[in-house]
Formats: C-alpha cells, sequence, structure tokens
C-alpha cells in the first residue's frame, strides 16, 4: 500500500488503514517549532537508558547548521555526538545524531525534537585526554582493561560484585582474533570436496593457526555517549584489524566493533573472536528462529553439534552469574572451543572451555554451490552465497577468457612475441582475410576445410571458449566458473564492518 503519505495511502488504501494512520498521527505529532521529530520507543517491560541512534537528511537540515537536541518531557537539551555518513556517494545524505535518553518508560516512548540553532554547542562530558591508564575504560558497573600485547581485552570486573569476568587461563583473549590458515588436503576452487575429506585427532588437516600480534593504541576519548578506546593491528590473513570498544556511561554493557580490512582467497581459511567468560559449567541458551536452544535442552538428532547460528544473542549462566552476548553481523558460532571442520568435527584446542564462545566471522570451507573466496560480500562484485549457517561466500572477480585448445598449444611450443618477430601470414590466409564478411575461409592447401560458420547453419552464434588441459591452469578455470579464464584478479582490500558484540554482565 505504500507508506503513511503517499498516493496509495491516500486513494487506494482501504478506509481503516487511512483511519488508523490519522490515528497514529494525531498521537505521535510532531512539535510545532522543531525541524523534525523522533520517537523513542521503548518495548521491554522496564525502564531502559540507552543512547539513540538518529538519522537526519541534509534536505530536512543542512549539515553546516547547527541543531539542538531537546527532551519534549522537560525542554531540556540533550548531549548528543554526531557520526557523519560512512559513504556519502552511494548512501542518503545526512547525519547520524547520537542522544543518550535517560528513563524511557516500559513499553513506552519519549519524544526527541530536533531543533535549529545558530551555533553548535560545546560537546558535554568530552575529554580527549588520556588521563590515568590509557587502556583502562570505566563506569559505575564495570572497569574494562585492554592488553595491547595481546591484542584483547584481559580483564571485564563486576564492579557490584567484584568478580571477574573474563578467564584467565583461556588459550585466546576476550575478542581476540584466531585466524586459522587450514591448507586442507582438498585444494581451493573445487566443489563438493568439503563433504568427502575425513578429520581425525591427529590434526593433519590444520597447517597452522595464529593470534593477533600486538596492538597499538590508536584513539581514547569520552564524549556524551561514553567512553571509547581504539586500537589496531595487523594479523595474519588480513591487511589490517581495527577494534573499537566501547563503554557506555550509565550501563552494565560493552559494545565491540571489529573492522577487517581482508583479501580475497582460495586458500582454505577460517577466522574467529574468541569470548572466554569465567564461569563454571554454565546452562548456555542460544536465540533461534521461533525458539531458544540450549546446553539444557533437546534437540534434533543428527544436528550439528559443534557449531550454532544464533539469531541475536545467546546467554550463560552458572547460576551465580550471568552474561550475554549479542552479535548483529556474524551468527555462526562454536561453544567450548574451536573443532576442524570436517567429520567427525574433533577438537583442536588443547582445553575444554564450555564458557568461551567463539563467534566464526568468515570462513570458505565449503565449495558449493560454486567455487568460493574468503571476502566480505561487499567486497565482490559476484553476487554473494551464503549457505545455511550464513558462511561469508563470495566467488573472486573474473576477468579474461581462455583460448581455444590449438591456441594454447602451440603458445606452449613458440616464444612470445617480445623475443622474436612475428612470422609472416602466408599469401592465401591474407586473402581469405579480405574475403567479404559471411563467407568461410579459403581453405589452406593440404588442409580439410572446416565447417560453415555457424550464422550459416542457422545456429546462434558462441564463443569458442575451452579449458586448458594442462594441471596449472586447472585451479584458474574452476575459479573462473563459465569463462575459463587463465588470470583470476581477486579482488578485496575494502573496509568492513564483520561483527558488532554487545557483551553484559548482570
Amino acid at each position: 500500500m505504500g507508506v503513511p503519505g503517499s498516493t496509495a495511502v491516500t486513494c487506494g488504501a482501504p478506509e481503516v488503514y487511512r483511519a488508523a494512520s490519522a490515528l497514529l498521527g494525531e498521537a505521535f505529532a510532531p512539535a510545532a517549532d522543531a525541524a523534525a521529530t523522533f520517537y523513542t520507543v521503548n518495548t521491554c517491560s522496564w525502564p531502559r537508558t540507552e543512547t539513540a541512534r538518529l538519522f537526519l537528511p541534509e534536505s530536512t537540515v543542512a549539515l553546516d547548521h547547527a541543531v539542538q537536541v531537546r527532551d519534549a518531557r522537560t525542554g531540556a537539551p540533550l548531549p548528543f555526538v554526531e557520526e557523519a555518513q560512512s559513504n556519502e556517494r552511494h548512501r542518503a545524505a545526512g547525519r547520524f545524531p547520537h542522544v543518550p535518553v535517560a528513563d524511557v518508560p516500559a513499553c513506552g516512548a519519549v519524544r526527541l525534537d530536533i531543533v535549529p540553532v545558530a551555533e553548535r554547542s560545546a560537546p558535554g562530558d568530552g575529554d580527549s585526554g588520556l588521563s590515568g591508564d590509557p587502556t583502562v575504560v570505566e563506569n559505575d558497573h564495570l572497569r574494562v582493561t585492554v592488553d595491547l600485547r595481546e591484542a584483547c581485552i584481559s580483564s571485564i570486573v563486576d564492579k557490584a560484585t567484584g568478580r571477574e569476568m573474563v578467564r584467565q587461563d583461556a588459550a585466546v583473549g576476550f575478542n581476540g582474533y584466531v585466524y586459522v590458515y587450514d591448507e586442507y588436503a582438498t585444494a581451493g576452487a573445487f566443489n563438493h570436496q568439503s563433504s568427502k575429506t575425513v578429520a581425525d585427532d591427529s590434526m593433519h588437516l590444520l597447517a597452522s593457526r595464529s593470534t593477533a600480534p600486538p596492538a597499538a593504541l590508536v584513539d581514547r576519548v569520552t564524549d556524551a555517549t561514553g567512553q571509547t578506546l581504539v586500537y589496531a593491528c595487523s594479523p595474519a590473513g588480513t591487511r589490517g584489524l581495527r577494534v573499537r570498544v566501547h563503554l557506555p556511561h550509565h550501563a552494565a554493557r560493552i559494545d565491540i566493533e571489529n573492522r577487517i580490512d581482508k583479501d580475497a582467497t582460495l586458500t582454505k581459511e577460517s577466522a574467529f573472536f574468541a569470548f572466554p567468560f569465567a564461569l563454571d559449567n554454565p546452562v548456555v541458551h542460544t536465540e533461534a528462529t521461533g525458539g531458544v536452544l540450549g546446553t539444557d535442552r533437546e534437540t534434533v538428532p543428527g544436528s550439528a553439534t559443534h557449531m550454532r547460528a544464533v539469531r541475536r544473542w545467546i546467554s550463560l549462566s552458572d547460576g551465580n552469574s550471568h552474561a550475554a552476548l549479542a552479535t548483529a553481523d556474524a551468527p555462526l558460532i562454536q561453544l567450548g572451543g574451536i573443532a576442524i571442520p570436517y567429520v567427525p568435527y574433533p577438537q583442536s584446542l588443547r582445553q575444554e572451555e564450555p564458557a568461551t564462545v567463539f563467534s566464526w566471522v568468515h570462513n570458505n570451507i565449503a565449495d558449493t554451490p560454486s567455487p568460493a573466496a574468503c571476502v566480505p560480500p561487499s567486497a565482490s562484485p559476484a553476487p554473494c552465497a551464503r549457505t545455511t549457517w550464513a558462511w561469508i561466500r563470495a566467488t573472486s572477480a573474473r576477468i579474461g577468457t581462455a583460448p581455444s585448445r590449438s591456441t594454447f598449444r602451440r603458445s606452449e611450443r613458440q616464444p612470445s612475441s617480445s623475443t622474436s618477430p612475428p612470422r609472416p601470414a602466408p599469401a592465401e590466409t591474407r586473402r581469405a582475410r579480405r574475403r567479404p564478411p559471411g563467407r568461410g575461409p579459403t581453405p589452406l592447401p593440404g588442409r580439410r576445410r572446416r565447417s560453415a560458420p555457424p550464422a550459416e547453419r542457422g545456429l546462434p552464434h558462441r564463443s569458442p571458449v575451452r579449458r586448458p588441459r594442462d594441471r596449472r591452469g586447472h585451479a584458474a578455470a574452476a575459479a573462473a566458473g563459465s569463462f575459463g579464464a587463465f588470470g583470476v584478479k581477486e579482488t578485496g582490500g575494502l573496509l568492513y564492518r564483520s561483527v558488532s558484540f554487545r557483551a553484559p554482565s548482570a
């Protein structure tokens, strides 16, 4: 039917829809003196204090004009932080105000009014200086410490109980990056091989594994929304990793954003972010479509036990402490360890960690429905394919076409044109090239004339694309798909947000 205010709503929509739209407009009417009005809605059954992320289009308020955000309950201005549009060329022009809103009632809403002002107000609660330990962020609920040497979060202390929420003897630190360079016996770009490979406890399929190198502190800032710490490093298999750790002012929650700059590759590989919680034999629940799965609940016989696909969150509880992990972009997880991704999926870590969640951010293990390269979907011009478990897979870019079989053999026998001059074509061949189009070439002496072109036989024209016979071109031809290209240009290098986690502790 369209959107409220469109022609479809006003002309073609049923009367009940138009009446409902009118009632909704009366109940949530905009302020008369505001350039834009937003309503922050709390769908929970308890009051909440959160940061609202709004989008203010440039068509509503110009980017160079200052604005003020007012709480309609009191009329008082609220502090906020502006975020610029990440891709001005391909996305709507505008800006994103981040506004902390306190005490939004349960199942209720709070109106926020955007009012133009003459001058920009100074950012509230802002302090970009590195006071105290630059690797520590702290609020009333949590104290978070970052270990730059290990490129991870080394400690999360619940200040209400004094309990450490990070397992200190874990194989990988909290939000630690694990790169698994799995040079399997089945080479990349060959279909249907992943289901035929069998693993065992000898770990012969695992070529190498590495964690992130030491990181550098890039930025630390305190603003109206909270405290933010940014560090970066260059792990194996990537061009770079940039981590943003944000601790809101009045919330027992950590917002973690990991951005990976990665190249495409056909080599079998995987990457994980580890989240080792200091809980003793916890009960684990994961949200699924239409329900909740758990370690204390029955599952379908024969279903995968070494990994789970979460819809939005995973919770862990040992009876005394509780923790939750919410993911926006990486739904595939492994619990307790990292399994070799071939049947019978043996564990590859030396110790079992029941309260450690490994977020499987990317892999190219499966070769169906098409040969895949481990690359962010946004970095590939080819359509992105996702398996049932939402693995990040995409084919690499394809260039060129393969020569015919005879041309390939001749190129092996003859030296390149850069080292020897080309031989002149025979006179009979030169005369054949000058013949009118649509007629076949004059047969050379001693050679049998080929069949007529497809157009003369009433057939559609098709380019003679053939794959080379020698083994050097097999992988390239398979990766190129129907083009059979010798050269495969691997596309990558685009920065993308791989995963955003929220890890509160109650």
